[in-house]
């Protein structure tokens, strides 16, 4: 750990100007960052190439950081190259660049070269300008309390005595996993900032597990999230709430899954959120201090039955999600369209940026009424199945 930091702040030296330097080493013990939360995602705001400034997502998920294609100008670069990625729809090819000089709150540092993607509209509205992957965080150790947006990086390992200390191991590099059970079963958990839920399971271990068997009393069935199609093939997303999960240890309860066609067990923001973590990346060591210092049971978990989407493409609001629970879900299918939400259609809007932020406000709400074929529906906040930390 201590020669290949020692590399790094030699090949700082060489290549960063003066003031640069002095930044870097007066923060080289510890640095708190600038962050927001967007959605129960993790946000980090920089600065690249000492031209532009925004937020990146903090996504350990991903291989190699991004940057989207409309800042290229702005940023001076170049695309250098081409690699082949294997994503659901087959292999393709994605742009990369040259490296990013990069700054965090103070630290200065580089991006290896990143990917280059196009911009979504709701990254325009909220200034987001790429994603942080695990080629630069694996660079760093870091300390995350998701409940307080606070973030520290560091070069030296971070420990605390109240932590509850695991090693991962090596699975796809530097990712990491962790080792832990769903009910009696054995599973590698994927510890994964970039996900706003709480677990991922790949349908093609449901059967291996039983979770969809009559006799198994381990899980209670929600409802659908609809039905995608990856390769032309219909994939059926439900959703599912598993009566316990043990992650080394840490057992933790009534877990809502979402099983699809998932390649990884994928631990996401909502259980992760419940602990102070510190993640020790030269060391393959994470620690969890739990926020809870009993059993508790945490606020119920809300939605209005009946969730829907601004796509850009068809410039129409859609239905994309029905829940079991709702009782008028008779009234609704997949991709119905919504011609408005408390009164507002999408004419009365000037630009996309203005609809999303419209429909984020209205679902931060109680209570809201959408129309559809002239009829009026009123949404209203309910409460599903529970979590409860142990």
């Amino acid at each position: 750990m201590k020669i290949r930091f020692i590399t790094i702040l030699i090949a700082l030296l060489v290549i960063n100007k003066a003031n640069a330097i002095s930044n870097y080493m007066a923060i080289i013990k510890e640095q708190v960052l600038e962050t927001k939360i967007i959605e129960g995602r993790l946000y980090i705001h920089v600065k690249l190439n000492e031209k532009l400034t925004g937020y990146m997502l903090f996504d350990n998920g991903a291989s190699r950081c991004v940057i989207y294609k409309q800042h290229l100008n702005n940023l001076g670069l170049k695309i250098t190259g081409e690699v082949k990625v294997s994503l659901a729809s087959g292999e393709s090819g994605i742009p990369i660049t040259e490296d990013i000089d990069l700054n965090l709150s103070g630290l200065v540092s580089k991006i290896p070269s990143a990917y280059v993607i196009e911009i979504t509209h709701n990254d325009i509205c909220e200034n987001i300008i790429g994603t942080i992957g695990s080629n630069l965080i694996d660079q760093f150790n870091w300390s995350i309390d998701l409940s307080k947006n606070e973030v520290k990086i560091k070069s030296e390992k971070y420990y605390d005595a109240k932590a509850r200390y695991l090693t991962y191991p090596e699975i796809e590099g530097k990712s990491v996993y962790l080792q832990g059970q769903i009910l009696n079963d054995n599973v590698y958990f994927f510890v994964d900032f970039g996900y706003d839920g709480e677990l991922l399971i790949p349908s093609k271990h449901r059967r291996e597990m039983g979770l969809f068997s009559k006799e198994n009393k381990g899980y209670r069935f929600i409802g659908n999230l609809g039905i995608p199609v990856i390769n032309n093939v219909p994939n059926t997303i439900e959703v599912i709430t598993v009566n316990y999960i043990s992650l080394g240890g840490l057992n933790i309860k009534n877990v809502n899954a979402t099983v699809g066609n998932f390649n990884k067990f994928n631990l996401g923001t909502k259980i992760l959120s419940n602990y102070k973590i510190h993640l020790n990346c030269g060391e393959r060591t994470i620690g969890f201090i739990s926020l809870k210092s009993t059993p508790v049971e945490m606020l119920p978990n809300q939605d209005f039955g009946l969730d829907f989407n601004y796509s850009t493409d068809d410039k129409k609001i859609l239905v994309n999600r029905i829940f079991e629970h709702y009782e008028d879900k008779k009234d609704f299918h997949i991709g119905q369209i919504v011609d408005k939400i408390n009164g507002k259609s999408v004419s009365d809007f000037s630009n996309d940026c203005e609809i999303n932020k419209y429909i984020l406000k209205c679902r931060s709400k109680k209570s809201f009424q959408i129309t559809i074929k002239n009829k009026t529906y009123t949404l209203i906040k309910e409460k599903v199945p529970q979590i409860a930390i142990k």
